[in-house]
């Protein structure tokens, strides 16, 4: 093997690692709402041998929401109901549009904020 073909071979490898490190990365960063048994095809999907059709079946939906509700429970603390972050979201939203609407103004929101415990 040439020099060149192993400097080439470094480079690919190197290049595969940031591939697979970038696909992890992304993986574990999804949070809340975006977090999804589903989501480890996509990572399934950056291996050389790929997927198999049996990989991307679904099951039937009592048994997929059934799973979801076990994946969720596995996610959250213990006595910590789960909440949405996209209801977060929104809560805050309201909070935000409150303050805005109020003859306190937007200046008061922070105080708001950090009484309800959301900064």
């Amino acid at each position: 093997m040439s020099v060149s073909d192993q400097i080439l071979g470094i480079y690919f490898l190197r290049d595969r690692i940031n591939e697979l490190e970038n696909a992890i990365r992304k993986h574990r960063d999804q949070k809340g709402d975006d977090r999804c048994w589903l989501d480890d095809i996509e990572l399934y999907k950056i291996l050389p041998e790929g997927l198999s059709d049996s990989d991307q079946r679904l099951h039937c939906p009592e048994e997929m929401l059934e799973n979801c509700k076990k994946y969720i429970a596995s996610r959250q603390p213990e006595g910590q109901a789960y909440i949405s972050p996209q209801r977060e979201i929104e809560k805050l939203n309201e909070i935000e549009e409150v303050c805005r609407t109020t003859s306190y103004g937007i200046d008061v929101c922070p105080v708001i904020l950090q009484i309800i415990g959301r900064k």
